[in-house]
C-alpha cells in the first residue's frame, strides 16, 4: 500500500468530537496543522496521527484518546490506547528524532489525579501528556506557539 493512498484514506476519516475540540484549540493558538497525517515508518509500516503541527519550533504530533466510560472500564480501555499511542510515538521518534509527541487523554468520569497516575506510565515516549484541552493549550503555549 502506498503512502499517498493511505494518506487519502486517513484524511477521509471523520474527526471525533475530541479532535474537533483540539482543532479549535489549534485555531485559537493560530498554528497551521494537518489532520490525520500519514507517515511511512519503513519496516514498521504506515501510520496516521491525529494532528501534525509543523509550524512550531519543532515538529509536533498530537494523539487524542477519549472515553466516557466509568473508572475501571475507562482505565482498562485507556491503558490499551496509551500503549498504541506510545508505540506510534516511539516509531515516529526513530524517523523524526526532534519530534515533540503530545498525548491528550480525556476521561470525564475519572478523576484527573487517578487518570494521570494510571495512564502516564504507559506513555513513556510522550514528551507531554494533557488531560484536558485547557492543559493542551498550556502545553502549546510552552512550546512557543503564542509568539513568545
Amino acid at each position: 500500500m502506498s503512502l499517498e493512498w493511505f494518506q487519502k484514506v486517513s484524511r477521509r476519516q471523520p474527526m471525533s468530537e475530541q479532535e474537533l475540540s483540539v482543532a479549535d484549540v489549534l485555531g485559537e493558538v493560530g498554528v497551521a496543522y494537518e489532520v490525520h497525517k500519514a507517515f511511512d515508518l519503513g519496516r514498521s509500516g504506515l501510520i496516521s496521527v491525529d494532528f501534525y503541527v509543523g509550524s512550531l519550533s519543532r515538529p509536533t504530533v498530537i494523539e487524542c484518546v477519549y472515553t466516557s466510560c466509568r473508572q475501571g472500564t475507562a482505565l482498562s480501555f485507556l491503558r490499551r490506547q496509551a500503549l498504541w499511542v506510545d508505540w506510534k510515538f516511539a516509531r515516529l521518534k526513530e524517523r523524526i528524532p526532534m519530534a515533540v509527541c503530545i498525548a491528550l487523554v480525556e476521561a470525564p468520569r475519572v478523576r484527573e489525579r487517578r487518570l494521570r497516575g494510571a495512564i502516564t506510565p504507559f506513555l513513556s515516549h510522550a514528551d507531554r501528556v494533557a488531560f484536558s484541552c485547557r492543559g493542551l493549550r498550556g502545553i502549546l503555549r510552552s512550546l512557543g506557539s503564542w509568539g513568545g
